[in-house]
């Protein structure tokens, strides 16, 4: 899916976050958006993810601006899928319990056998039934990644998602990134991990393009 963003303006009271900002993210690319702090990483996916409101502007979506309330629950609970930082994952219940929540949203039939296949290729295996909090933070992280990769969106909006991993799963989560656009889908990655870099098609640097559009007017 195809995002454009065109002058966008968002302010937090009296500062002023984005300017007239102008953007475009191209479906079936690993985009990966860095900058230093404070520039707006990620009010911008939240702007993107639907959960973050701005001041005036548009936000296509493959050429659809979306409005209403209803529009925007179809495109969370079909089309956009979250990595967060904290993981958005309930730690008192299961691996398995978490998981199965994307074919309750979705009204899937459940299948355990795919849950446990995708785990496996995070080296998740046999975590089925254990409970989130038992797991370490670059596992609930992992867990995270598979539940919206089980989602199937066309986007996932990626915060750090690699900031608790070590080497090894840190290659295989930005390699099952990096696949799931090879079928028409958007990726979009904020973090200050310079190894995600090789992983992208597109690199924004959005502090420069902020810089470089207030050098014009």
């Amino acid at each position: 899916m195809k995002i454009e963003i065109k002058n966008l303006n968002k302010n937090f009271g009296n500062h002023v976050l984005f300017d007239n900002l102008n953007l475009e993210i191209e479906s079936n690319k690993v985009t990966c958006i860095y900058g230093k702090s404070g520039c707006g990483k990620t009010t911008i996916i939240d702007i993107i993810g639907l959960i973050e409101k701005f001041n005036s502007g548009t936000v296509l979506y493959d050429g659809i601006a979306i409005k209403s309330k209803n529009d925007v629950r179809n495109m969370l609970r079909e089309k956009i899928g979250f990595i967060f930082q904290d993981f958005g994952l309930i730690e008192n219940e299961t691996v398995y319990q978490n998981m199965k929540m994307v074919y309750k949203v979705r009204k899937l039939k459940d299948q355990r056998t795919t849950i446990d296949n995708l785990l496996h290729d995070l080296n998740l295996e046999n975590m089925l039934d254990r409970k989130v909090f038992e797991l370490s933070g670059g596992e609930q992280q992992r867990v995270a990644i598979a539940k919206t990769i089980l989602k199937n969106p066309d986007i996932i909006l990626a915060d750090e998602p690699t900031a608790s991993l070590d080497t090894e799963n840190k290659k295989i989560v930005l390699t099952m990134l990096r696949d799931f656009v090879d079928s028409g889908k958007t990726v979009i990655i904020v973090s200050h991990d310079s190894e995600i870099l090789e992983y992208a098609d597109i690199i924004i640097d959005l502090a420069e393009v902020k810089k470089r559009y207030e050098q014009t007017v």
